[in-house]
C-alpha cells in the first residue's frame, strides 16, 4: 500500500514521513515535486503513484504573510486542497486534510468541537475553511484533522524560541490574552499514523487540556529547571500581528483520538530538547 505526503518539505510532514514508513510505502512530495496549485500536475502525479491514501500536508502557514498575500493564500491552501481532492476521489484514494484551530473567531469562550460553526477573522482561516468546504463536498472517503500551537523539533516555533530564552534565563514578556492547545508534534503524527482506524470525519487532534502563552512560556522556564517569575503577563501581544488571532481557539472533542495532556508532552519534549544540547 502507498501513503502520500504532500508538502514533503513542511514542519509537519517531515515529522510525519518517519511515522508511516514504519507501516507502508510512503511517496513524499516537496513542493517542487508537486505543485498541488496545477490542477494537470496534481492529476498527473496522483494517476502515476496510486496512492491508497494521501496526507495533504502542503499549505501556506505564515499567518501574517496571508493578509498581504492572500491571493497566493487562497491558491494553496484553498483551491491546491480542491485540486488534490478531486484527484484523490478520481483514484479512490482516502484524504487526510490538516486544518487549524484559525478557522475559529474565538467569541465561544469554551472548547471549539467538530460540529461547532467556523468563522475564521484572517486570510489563513478563511483559506483553510475553504479547502475544508472543498474536501467536504467533493470527497466522501476523507478526514479533516484541525489541530493547534503545534511544536517540534522539525522547524523553529514558538515553545523552541522559549527554551532557548530559558536556557539563558532571559527576563521576557509574553502575551496572556490568547488561549488554545500546545500539541506535540510527535503525539500528532502517531495519532495520525492510525485514522484509518476511525470512521471518515472531522476531528479535532490535539492534547488535552489549554492554556494561554503566557503559562505556556511559564511551564517551559519550570521545565527547563528555571525560575518562572521571568516570565512576566503582557496583553497586547497579539495586536503587533498583521493578522487578527483568535483569542480562544481551544479544540475540544466529541469524538475520536484521545491524547496525552499538554503537560505531559511538553515535559517530555523540553527534557529531550535539553539533554540533546548538552
Amino acid at each position: 500500500m502507498t501513503i502520500m505526503v504532500t508538502g514533503a518539505n513542511g514542519r509537519l510532514a517531515k515529522e510525519l514521513i518517519p511515522c508511516l514508513e514504519k507501516y507502508d510505502e510512503v511517496c513524499a512530495l516537496t513542493k517542487e515535486e508537486l505543485d498541488v496549485t496545477n490542477k494537470g500536475h496534481v492529476e498527473e502525479r496522483l494517476k502515476k503513484w496510486n496512492p491508497h491514501c494521501i496526507f495533504h500536508c502542503a499549505a501556506y502557514t505564515d499567518v501574517d504573510a496571508c493578509e498581504q498575500e492572500y491571493e497566493k493564500a487562497f491558491e494553496i491552501n484553498s483551491f491546491g486542497t480542491l485540486n488534490i481532492a478531486k484527484a484523490a476521489q478520481n483514484c479512490l484514494a482516502d484524504l487526510v486534510y490538516i486544518s487549524t484551530d484559525y478557522i475559529f473567531d474565538g467569541m465561544k469562550q469554551s472548547p471549539y468541537l467538530e460540529e461547532d460553526k467556523p468563522n475564521p477573522i484572517n486570510i489563513y482561516g478563511e483559506s483553510k475553511r475553504l479547502g475544508e468546504r472543498f474536501v467536504q463536498l467533493i470527497h466522501p472517503k476523507s478526514y479533516i484533522i484541525r489541530t493547534s500551537w503545534l511544536y517540534g523539533s522539525s522547524s523553529p516555533t514558538f515553545v523552541n524560541r522559549m527554551i532557548e530564552n530559558a536556557k539563558k534565563k532571559e527576563e521576557i514578556q509574553v502575551s496572556n490574552s490568547e488561549f488554545s492547545t500546545p500539541t506535540s508534534m510527535k503525539d500528532l503524527v502517531e495519532a495520525l499514523a492510525t485514522v484509518s482506524k476511525h470512521s471518515y470525519g472531522t476531528y479535532h487532534l490535539v492534547n488535552e487540556g489549554s492554556c494561554s502563552l503566557y503559562e505556556l512560556a511559564k511551564q517551559i522556564y519550570q521545565e527547563a529547571g528555571v525560575d518562572p517569575a521571568l516570565v512576566s503577563p503582557v496583553s497586547s501581544g497579539k495586536d503587533e500581528c498583521r493578522a487578527k488571532r483568535p483569542g480562544y481557539s481551544v479544540l475540544g472533542k466529541s469524538k475520536g483520538f484521545r491524547m496525552r495532556s499538554w503537560q505531559e508532552a511538553l515535559h517530555d519534549y523540553v527534557r529531550a530538547v535539553l539533554y540533546k544540547s548538552t
